[in-house]
């Protein structure tokens, strides 16, 4: 009788994400995520199913262990621009690392691209979307209440602004732009939002 294998299902789908990420969903296989891990490619099937579920379990995990959390400890900040400035700073930072480029970029290609080969990975991914959208809202409303945030535009556009300028962000990075460069356009993206 053969040893029984095991592996970490947290690194596996972290590994997952960060490979569909990196390599995109077409061109990243189950074999692919197996050999990063040195595990057979049938536990993996054997833990996640197909590709297509591998892919939806890892955005649910990104979902439910980092955008969930960093959003609602936003959205509850005491002082909420900021906490909005912050979250800024350090998506830059994340994702302008080399090692976690990929990390995250996977939700925006799932949301527009991936709607007809992955349905419940996108539908995942606009739910993801809407949920930090409505963190960016409570924090502008907070912030408005404060006097932070300027009542010149409502909630509803200042945080389309920001979720707009999330994908900004992740999309430039991934075309090259500097740090420095991100910074800047930051600053003034989110002047908009001072009284």
């Amino acid at each position: 009788m053969g040893r029984k294998l095991s592996f970490c299902k947290d690194d596996a789908l972290a590994k997952a994400r960060d490979m569909f990420g990196r390599r995109g969903y077409e061109k990243t296989c189950m074999r692919d995520v197996a050999n990063e891990l040195s595990v057979p490619v049938a536990s993996l099937y054997h833990s996640f199913g197909d590709k297509n579920a591998l892919l939806t379990a890892s955005l649910e995990a990104f979902f439910e262990g980092t955008v969930k959390p960093k959003m609602l400890a936003l959205a509850a900040a005491e002082h909420p621009m900021a906490a909005i400035e912050a979250h800024f700073a350090g998506l830059i930072e994340c994702y302008s690392n080399p090692e976690n480029t990929a990390r995250g970029c996977v939700m925006l290609h799932a949301a527009g691209d991936l709607v007809e080969q992955v349905p419940e990975a996108a539908r995942l991914a606009k739910q993801m979307m809407k949920f930090s959208r409505e963190q960016f809202m409570a924090a502008i409303e907070r912030g408005q209440e404060l006097g932070e945030i300027t009542r010149v535009h409502d909630a509803e556009f200042l945080s389309a602004h920001l979720m707009a300028n999330v994908i900004a962000i992740k999309t430039w990075l991934r075309m090259g732009a500097t740090v420095d460069r991100l910074q800047n356009y930051t600053r003034q993206a989110l002047a908009i939002l001072r009284p």
